[in-house]
Order: C-alpha cells, then structure tokens, then sequence
C-alpha cells in the first residue's frame, strides 16, 4: 500500500525502502488429486460443483470465478474472456474451458448478458462467499487442510507435470 501511495503521489517517500523482508519459507503444498477432486465434487451442494469444477480445471482464482458475468464466458468458442480489470494481476486472459468444467455452465441460466453466472439466490447479485459450502464439502469428502486456493494450485501443479512428462505438448 505504501508503495501505491509513492506511485499516486500521496505520499513522498517510502518509510520502509531498504527494510529486509524476512526470509520465511513457504510451506503450503496441498494439491487436489483427480480421486480428491471427485470425492469433493460429490460431496458438494450442487451450487457450488461447477465452481470447483472451474477452479481445478481452469486455475481461474475464486475471485474471478465468483465475480465472472455471462458476457464473459462464450461455450461455442469454450472460451472465458477475463479483461485487466477482471483479474489480480490487471492483465488480460483467455481462459480455455474443458468440456467437464463447461457442461455444468450450459445447465445454469442465463438469461441476460450482464448478469453474474453464479448468483446468490437469496441476495440476487453474484455469490461472494463460498467458505461454509467449501467447508461442508471439505469435511463430507475427507479432504484434510483444502483451502479454496489449492484447486487452483493443483491446475498449475497438474500442468506442470504434465508438461515434464510430455514435453512436446509445451509448444
């Protein structure tokens, strides 16, 4: 945040230039296997299948999961179209849907353009919290220590080996 002030010119200088971050070891290494992924699938409330199915599919980030808008996601091309302002990083990406991640989207409705693809029923607006179904699914499957996070690292760590395995399939 200091450094955002810098750059908009509300504050001089940073404080803390040249103060050494700590060196602490990132330790979390939980990744979703397939069994892991079907057994918290089945045990999800069906609102929240097609968000996980997205998540370990895609490695699309829960915020743009839960935020994502009809006139975004086009199934002819299996296609999700994520503008800067859609994503952490404000960078623009395309994000290709899998035919598993993209069946359960065919199913939900969507009857206007602008409007949010997983919408809370109660409030009417797009789902913003999915902590207790996730952790309703998390207990029921068995699946010790998942945070929502670890669909989307299991996406990456899967690609990745994947692409050690067949290294032709990079190009």
């Amino acid at each position: 945040m200091l450094g955002y002030a810098v750059k908009s010119g509300q504050l001089k200088d940073h404080p803390l230039r040249g103060v050494q971050l700590l060196r602490k070891p990132y330790v979390r290494r939980m990744v979703l296997d397939e069994s892991g992924l079907q057994r918290l699938f089945a045990a999800a409330e069906e609102a929240l299948q097609p968000i996980l199915l997205l998540a370990f599919d895609t490695g699309m980030r829960k915020e743009e999961i839960l935020a994502l808008r009809w006139e975004q996601v086009d199934l002819e091309a299996s296609t999700i179209d994520l503008a800067p302002e859609d994503t952490k990083t404000d960078e623009p990406r395309v994000i290709v849907l899998t035919q598993r991640a993209k069946d359960p989207l065919r199913a939900l409705p969507s009857r206007f353009k602008k409007q949010f693809v997983f919408v809370n029923p109660r409030t009417k607006t797009h789902r913003v919290n999915i902590k207790k179904s996730f952790r309703r699914a998390v207990a029921e499957a068995e699946v010790r220590a998942l945070w929502s996070h670890d669909l989307r690292r299991s996406f990456v760590t899967g690609r990745a080996e994947s692409a050690s395995r067949n290294p032709s399939s990079c190009g």
